[in-house]
């Protein structure tokens, strides 16, 4: 059936990160009118408006993020003139200003990410003012600490998405329109390999799983 009106979030929000768990939704920075450090969160289950949950430390625009069941990390964006390597984490079912987790590999901004309930993958992205990153970086959500390299994306992903299983991640949509899709073994490291295509190529998609 068609979608049904739910919610509204507290502000006009373009190119957010944004993460969950079965219970609570998290959506954090910004993109219009301009940068955020603000963390919005919705009870899945109710019909409310989106509420304050608190602060990033660094104001940013296109940032990624993932969950486990009790964690959520936000990482990467712009602040507004430069990309950011950092990585920041929040407990879901509290409120709170997000602590510092660590930091990626390098600086990026309309990276993706997806994980599965114990590892973080952080994916693609530009660096400022230009240049497509393909390099993958895990995280273990539960600790703290930088992000590892993982391997390499199959080709750039710039403001991608990715869905995930317990085991398996795919990324998929990118700035060009592109209609590839590529996955990776959450529980492993290697390079990225060829999922498939999309139906037709799209920019800044978006999945759930």
């Amino acid at each position: 059936g068609d979608a049904v009106d739910s919610v509204n979030l507290s502000t006009v929000t373009a190119y957010p990160g944004e993460c969950s768990n079965e219970i609570r939704g998290l959506i954090a920075g910004n993109s219009h009118p301009g940068a955020s450090n603000q963390i919005q969160f919705i009870e899945l289950s109710l019909n409310n408006n989106a509420l304050d949950f608190g602060d990033l430390s660094y104001t940013t625009l296109a940032p990624a993020s993932c969950a486990s069941s009790t964690r959520g990390i936000f990482c990467g964006g712009q602040t507004p003139s430069q990309a950011v390597t950092h990585i920041e984490f929040v407990t879901i079912m509290t409120t709170g200003d997000a602590t510092d987790f660590g930091d990626m590999t390098s600086p990026r901004n309309n990276l993706g990410a997806l994980s599965s309930n114990t590892r973080g993958i952080i994916y693609g992205g530009q660096a400022s003012p230009q240049g497509t990153i393909q390099t993958i970086d895990y995280v273990t959500l539960a600790s703290e600490g930088n992000g590892i390299n993982f391997g390499n994306m199959n080709t750039g992903y710039v403001h991608s998405q990715g869905c995930s299983s317990s085991t398996r991640g795919v990324a998929m949509g990118d700035y060009n329109q592109s209609n590839t899709m590529s996955y990776v073994q959450i529980a492993t490291t290697g390079n990225a390999l060829d999922f498939g295509d999309l139906l037709v190529g799209r920019h800044t998609a978006t999945c759930a799983a």
